[in-house]
């Protein structure tokens, strides 16, 4: 992962979005180094944000990690492996449908 930053920020055709790129693999590396230490997502978070608006020493633009307010139960890991968008939406339905009639009726008589 780091080799990759490194190959991606010593390229001397660094495209118009190569800092995103840089952003994004930087982010990736950030979400490695937390999941190893297996922190709750709450201490994770204040981590997070205790480092939110400091200057970060790299040699491009730095805006942060992305998305952290958009899924306040979700590891950083989580969030860049796309979790929050399998997590969004009506996901309850779509994983547990309606009961068929003759198991409803099956149960009837215990819900009394």
């Amino acid at each position: 992962m780091t080799a990759d930053y490194v190959a991606h920020l010593t390229k001397p055709d660094l495209l118009l979005d190569g800092d995103a790129a840089l952003q994004q693999r930087l982010s990736e590396i950030d979400a490695a180094v937390l999941a190893s230490y297996a922190l709750p997502v709450r201490l994770e978070r204040e981590l997070l944000q205790f480092f939110e608006n400091v200057r970060r020493p790299v040699a491009h633009s730095w805006a942060g990690w992305p998305a952290l307010d958009n899924a306040p139960g979700l590891s950083l890991a989580e969030i860049l492996d796309g979790s929050r968008d399998r997590f969004s939406g009506n996901w309850v339905r779509s994983v547990f449908g309606p009961l068929p009639e003759a198991e409803i009726e099956a149960l009837r008589p215990y819900l009394r």
